[in-house]
């Protein structure tokens, strides 16, 4: 029972499988460790139901369990807490990352599977999620990229990396194929092997499964070949240690969702309810309808989950040409925290105010949220794009095709050079629709005021020069089509033959569709 406390006091939140693996213990054996340590009340667990992977508890040490580890070590209570991530400072953060974390720690238990034992170092400010030491001293370090994270402070996470000390290899884990190629061109200057993933592979891979690419080469790797032939000595970066550590507190019993405590939500909340969550934050000013068919999700069931979020004050119904749902305060809180990414700017960017509630019609001036007062002072803007993806959403359902991804206009921008300097081409949404070995990809351009052959030109410029590149192909794995909606259909044709003719002028092809 002491290999349980020492791994899980250096790694709280383990589930069951993954301790059994990183303790080098058989299964059997790990659960009645965990059993008659949770009898004792050294451990307590949370419920928890990753995205990629199964229902689980998570165990982490009580303040008694604590005391036990400092008695087994011959040290002190402080010394425990000042050493090991089991303070209930630590605990708090690590609730807060729970999603992430479990992501974290499939990739470190796939490499436990390749040496062991290893020795790992979690994080709270420094840009490194994790960093793993294998027996023969080599160390790798993990930081995964949130979706929420945009690129302006995934940079500067990368730039506070780079100042600093780094361990022989990093892996990388990227939520979506987009932000993995953008993240391959920003990669290239570090100054170690660097491998990058995305979220469903390195979760789920077993250690042979070539999932993981190198920025500067085609080839792709397992973790076998990262930890054998790739990972070099390196260095365990340190952070300075918490002003304060005290014992961690009681879990308790989880409430009904709307009595948890923010921290606590993310074990509260189960896959549907986060992803009903993720859409309504992408999407705010979405119609119940719309959300709906976002989601592929029955009205039943979707009503019921809304009526969970708004109890937990998670979502908010506001009464603007309709009722429209947006994130909380709270949950904008909770899912930067989830990806570690600024708080404060999230509620800058998208905060309804205290004031949003349902049955009172909500003036968008008074809106705090910059970027979301912007979507709804253009409602009717804003909720023709969302109309049109739920349509097209629906409709590649019903024919087999499977949505992979799906931006909204703040992630959908893409950011390019040519030569007359730095360029952006900034769509409505972007959308990555599968089925089987089929990939296709969408910009789409909702239209109202593109009216006089200027304007129309002026629309397609961005897009001109952005295919004169190779980014279109370089940033998606495959050319997106641009759909190019408009309000009046007989703006329609007009539109298609400005495109061609300054398709034939510039000599640039836009794979262009204006149904």
């Amino acid at each position: 029972m002491d290999v349980v406390l020492s791994r899980l006091a250096e790694m709280p939140f383990l589930d069951r499988l993954e301790l059994a693996s990183l303790a080098g213990l058989p299964e059997s054996t790990t659960y009645q460790a965990v059993q008659r340590l949770e009898g004792d009340e050294l451990v307590a667990s949370v419920a928890h139901t990753p995205e990629h992977g199964p229902h689980a508890k998570r165990y982490s040490l009580t303040a008694e369990g604590v005391r036990r580890l400092a008695h087994n070590e011959g040290g002190t209570v402080d010394a425990i807490l000042r050493s090991r991530p089991v303070s209930a400072q630590w605990q708090r953060i690590l609730l807060e990352r729970l999603d992430s974390l479990a992501i974290v720690y499939s990739v470190i238990e796939t490499i436990s599977t390749v040496a062991v034992p290893v020795l790992v170092r979690l994080y709270r400010a420094h840009p490194l999620d994790a960093a793993v030491t294998i027996p023969d001293g080599r160390t790798i370090g993990i930081i995964r990229r949130g979706r929420t994270s945009d690129r302006t402070s995934f940079d500067t996470r990368l730039q506070k990396l780079l100042r600093g000390p780094l361990p022989g290899a990093l892996l990388f884990v990227a939520p979506d194929e987009t932000r993995l190629r953008n993240m391959r061109r920003r990669l290239t200057k570090l100054r170690v092997p660097v491998f990058i993933a995305l979220e469903r592979g390195a979760a789920t891979a077993p250690v042979k499964d070539v999932v993981w690419q190198s920025p500067t080469v085609s080839a792709r790797f397992d973790i076998q070949s990262i930890v054998n032939r790739h990972a070099v000595g390196g260095v365990v970066p340190r952070e300075k240690a918490a002003a304060r550590n005290s014992l961690p507190v009681s879990l308790g019993v989880a409430p009904a969702l709307a009595g948890t405590s923010t921290h606590l939500l993310p074990s509260a909340l189960n896959p549907t309810d986060k992803r009903v969550l993720d859409v309504v934050a992408d999407w705010p000013g979405v119609t119940l309808a719309n959300a709906r068919a976002i989601l592929g999700l029955k009205p039943s069931h979707f009503s019921q989950i809304a009526a969970r979020l708004r109890e937990a004050d998670l979502i908010r119904a506001i009464s603007l040409k309709g009722k429209r749902l947006v994130p909380s305060d709270r949950a904008l809180g909770l899912m930067a925290r989830r990806d570690r990414a600024s708080v404060s700017l999230a509620r800058t960017s998208w905060s309804p105010g205290r004031n949003a509630v349902f049955g009172k019609p909500v003036d968008w001036r008074a809106v705090p949220g910059r970027r979301l007062r912007q979507l709804l002072r253009h409602i009717e803007h804003t909720d023709t794009v969302h109309s049109y993806l739920a349509r097209m959403i629906s409709s590649a359902r019903h024919t087999g095709w499977d949505v992979l991804q799906l931006d909204p206009p703040h992630r959908a921008a893409r950011h390019f050079r040519d030569e007359h300097g730095q360029r952006s081409v900034h769509p409505d949404a972007f959308l990555v629709l599968s089925r089987g070995d089929k990939t296709k990809a969408y910009f789409l351009e909702y239209e109202r005021r593109a009216v006089r052959p200027s304007t129309m030109r002026k629309r397609l410029a961005p897009y001109l020069r952005y295919y004169s590149t190779t980014r279109p192909l370089d940033d998606q794995g495959v050319t997106p089509e641009v759909l190019i909606v408009v309000e009046d259909k007989i703006i329609a044709p007009h539109f298609r033959r400005i495109a061609r003719t300054e398709m034939r002028r510039t000599g640039v092809h836009i794979p262009l569709n204006i149904p």
